[in-house]
């Protein structure tokens, strides 16, 4: 008796991978744009607050030194903590656990949220312009950091 894939045409499954093989790099690639863009991006941005631009190229140090600049190094290992603590709580089955997870979840979102609305008040724009460093970094940060935004270090808050 054949299985349903051996049973299959050879280059029909040939085609079929080699379409599961070209998503995935797609999908890779734009990962590396979005990456690379937010880098340069913030990279700009970090030069305008007199930080080295290569910061910007180091996944989780990048995200620290954003905390550092806007708001201060503390509240990164808060985040951090968040992040592990949801990470770690995803899944389980004992209902507390589950809604300090939630909490956790919930937590996270308002501290990324605050964070990235003072960045942006850092470069003399609004809250809008700070939920927009949240959900499109690349574009935003570009913009802050290529455009005519000005670094403002009167504006930094450290509560």
């Amino acid at each position: 008796m054949m299985t349903a894939i051996e049973a299959m045409d050879p280059e029909i499954l040939a085609g079929g991978l080699a379409l599961v093989v070209g998503i995935f790099a797609a999908i890779f690639a734009i990962g590396v744009i979005r990456y690379l863009l937010t880098a340069i991006g913030y990279s700009k941005m970090y030069r305008k607050a007199g930080v080295a631009g290569w910061k910007a190229f180091i996944p989780v140090y990048n995200t620290y030194n954003n905390y550092k600049i806007s708001w201060n190094g503390k509240m990164f290992f808060l985040s951090a903590a968040l992040y592990i603590l949801l990470n770690t709580l995803m899944g389980v089955e004992a209902l507390a656990l589950q809604l300090v997870a939630a909490v956790a979840g919930i937590t996270l979102i308002a501290v990324m949220v605050k964070q990235n609305i003072k960045m942006a008040k850092l470069f003399g724009k609004g809250a809008g312009t700070g939920i927009a460093l949240v959900f499109f970094p690349g574009i935003t940060s570009l913009i802050l950091g290529l455009g005519k935004a000005e670094f403002q270090a009167e504006m930094i808050e450290n509560d």
